[in-house]
């Protein structure tokens, strides 16, 4: 018989296993990532009407909605795949089950499906669920984008829809509504879109519309979610009204997107890596002086420059691939200057494919996740990077402070919870 884990959460006691989900103990769904579960009875303890099968739903173990944050509770302990039947507390059976009980009631849940929200704040209270990929650049400060929105509750009860129609804004020129903080929370979601993406935004009560509710569409301490779709964006000089000429837009874009291969000729192997060492010190030099974008630029150079590069001599190519690896590693950097959070994890998670020595991969990544609340991921890449950086005491101390922060950052948000738990269930 499977073991019985005891969970310390209030209004879920315990849960047995009886099939095993995939990926390593800490790759557990999140408060407002989204997953699709399926729900079974068990033992004739009969469920509500709308829980029983598969139920696509965000998670929030502190929502208004008791249902959903037992579910989340239980969800928050389960791999992706993994089946469990689990034990609820009968002083919140109500809330699940059609009929008063005695004892502590138990459904089974298998965890069929799971998508990591993007947060957009240190801690989660806004985050994004790409449910389509998009093309193209993120609008800037001052771009005009046309955005079709919906927003509804935790129930599915829409408050907010605007149709097929579109919305014109300008990023970063909203109104304050009060001292609600809804429009500041969406600007910052559709600053992080790209052109054609859908989306579904997570907007915590702190970031919407906090104790006050809205009118009669929304109550107090609710969380909103909004679906999102970014149908265009207009480049911030455009949209302040500076003269380009359709031509002169071509013209520029055609020299942004301008390939390494036509800057550069025909250059020999060696000549190619010399010139990308140049121009890394040329990054270098940018990132110094805190021009991260224009790093960036420099360091995309060099990658497609050596792009080729197994094409090239036994010598050659091994230092062209150590230069690759010392320039990604530079642009993660940069990347987390520029508070590019996802993109400092995928692209220091390629590099360990590479390299699972590369200390400063996992210090970097830990940094991003720390930035997202992950204090768990952070907390384990930062052992990584001490394990690598063993026989290093230069390396190993900075490691070590981080390693404090993140520890104690995390107990801080386990007090937090618990408090929120104890409020929620008092």
């Amino acid at each position: 018989m499977a073991a019985i884990e005891v969970l310390p959460k209030l209004g879920v006691v315990s849960k047995v296993v009886s099939a095993d989900g995939v990926g390593e103990e800490v790759e557990k769904p999140k408060h407002n990532d989204m997953v699709i579960i399926a729900v079974e009875q068990v033992d004739g303890f009969p469920l509500k009407e709308g829980f029983v099968g598969d139920r696509t739903m965000f998670v929030a173990p502190s929502t208004l909605d008791m249902a959903q944050s037992l579910l989340s509770v239980a969800v928050m302990s389960m791999k992706k795949g993994e089946t469990a039947t689990f034990t609820f507390d009968g002083e919140f059976a109500s809330h699940l089950f059609t009929e008063e009980v005695s004892e502590a009631p138990r459904a089974t849940i298998t965890l069929n499906r799971w998508t990591q929200a993007i947060p957009l704040t240190e801690d989660r209270g806004v985050c994004r669920v790409v449910t389509r990929p998009g093309e193209g650049d993120r609008p800037q400060l001052g771009s005009l984008v046309l955005v079709k929105m919906k927003g509804l509750l935790h129930n599915g009860e829409v408050f907010d829809d605007n149709g097929d129609a579109s919305v014109a804004l300008t990023v970063g020129n909203f109104q304050k509504e009060g001292e609600f903080l809804i429009q500041e929370s969406l600007h910052r979601v559709i600053a992080n879109m790209r052109p054609t993406e859908r989306c579904t935004a997570i907007i915590e009560p702190g970031y919407a519309y906090g104790p006050q509710g809205y009118a009669d569409k929304v109550p107090a301490d609710a969380t909103v979610i909004y679906e999102l779709e970014l149908c265009e964006a207009q480049n911030p000089l455009a949209a302040a009204g500076v003269a380009l000429t359709p031509d002169q837009m071509v013209d520029k874009q055609e020299k942004q997107q301008q390939s390494a291969q036509e800057k550069f000729g025909d250059l020999t192997p060696e000549q190619r890596v010399a010139r990308a060492e140049e121009i890394k010190g040329i990054g270098n030099d940018f990132f110094k002086s805190k021009q991260y974008n224009e790093a960036l630029t420099a360091y995309g150079d060099i990658l497609d420059l050596l792009q080729k590069d197994w094409e090239y001599p036994p010598e050659v190519k091994e230092r062209s691939r150590a230069l690759k690896l010392s320039v990604g590693l530079n642009v993660a950097a940069s990347q987390l200057q520029l508070k590019q959070y996802a993109d400092v994890i995928g692209v220091t998670t390629e590099l360990l494919k590479q390299d699972k020595t590369l200390s400063k991969a996992y210090f970097r990544r830990a940094a991003a996740h720390e930035a997202n609340g992950d204090f768990d991921a952070a907390r384990k890449d930062l052992r990584q990077a001490l394990e690598q950086s063993a026989e290093d005491v230069d390396k190993v101390a900075p490691i070590q402070k981080a390693l404090k922060r993140v520890e104690l950052k995390s107990a801080k948000q386990d007090a937090k919870d618990k408090m929120t738990y104890q409020k929620m269930f008092a």
